[in-house]
């Protein structure tokens, strides 16, 4: 089965607005593994840069600008259908977790966007909730 068929397959989990909302992992490390690398390599006072980690958040918005955008171009040509709602970033992680949450409109764009050569991995952003235990009254 080929990478497309597998992700048309896919059951990507959709916000109310329709849009498919997923995380994107980078290849770069996060800023606490470059922290700990430094302290092993005897660097103990060396900060680590969140400016390559900006730089790489400016480039994917870029390149998902780029991919998207074509895909709506080609997808609204035909009998002037109704656009998509861009692509659109609404968090940047880049201390534990390098990547971004990102809301598509479309599963076409993403084979694409996984192809960029800096993006490790796509995955569904699962919405989890605890179900804690309630703190028992206290009876006075």
């Amino acid at each position: 089965m080929c990478s497309q068929e597998k992700i048309e397959k896919t059951v990507f989990n959709v916000d109310s607005e329709g849009r498919l909302d997923l995380i994107v992992e980078f290849v770069d490390e996060p800023l606490i593994v470059q922290e700990q690398t430094a302290k092993l390599q005897g660097k103990l006072s060396m900060k680590v840069d969140q400016s390559s980690h900006n730089r790489r958040f400016d480039q994917f918005q870029k390149d998902v600008e780029e991919i998207t955008s074509h895909n709506r171009i080609k997808s609204s040509g035909k009998g002037g259908a109704q656009q998509a709602e861009p692509a659109s970033i609404h968090r940047k992680y880049s201390r534990a977790f390098s990547g971004v949450h990102l809301k598509l409109s479309s599963s076409h764009d993403i084979e694409a966007i996984k192809s960029l050569p800096y993006v490790k991995n796509i995955y569904n952003n699962y919405k989890i909730k605890a179900n804690l235990p309630k703190k028992p009254k206290k009876h006075m």
